[in-house]
């Protein structure tokens, strides 16, 4: 059998959660709204990293969730808000809250 070939990491992922963790830090860790995160990467690094999922809202590639998940252990999703903030006291145990 052959070797399993890689693509190499596509680093407009790296500048996207750069983006991500700057403008979340700028707004003091509150609410980063994936329609600005989409619209921010759509524009600025590439429209190929969003889509519009099932429910018509845009949405990021996975790969630039895992890392946004990866750097930012202390942040939580607001499902209802459809944004990230930082994790509070009373937010239940997870990084989905309602």
């Amino acid at each position: 059998m052959g070797k399993k070939v890689t693509a190499p990491p596509d680093p407009r992922i790296a500048q996207a959660v750069d983006w991500m963790v700057q403008e979340l830090a700028s707004k003091g860790g509150n609410n980063l709204s994936q329609y600005s995160v989409a619209r921010h990467v759509r524009e600025n690094v590439g429209a190929d990293l969003v889509y519009r999922n099932s429910n018509g809202n845009w949405a990021l590639d996975p790969r630039i969730n895992d890392l946004f998940r990866q750097r930012t252990p202390d942040v939580v999703w607001i499902r209802s808000d459809q944004s990230w903030r930082q994790r509070r006291p009373k937010d239940k145990p997870g990084r989905m809250q309602p």
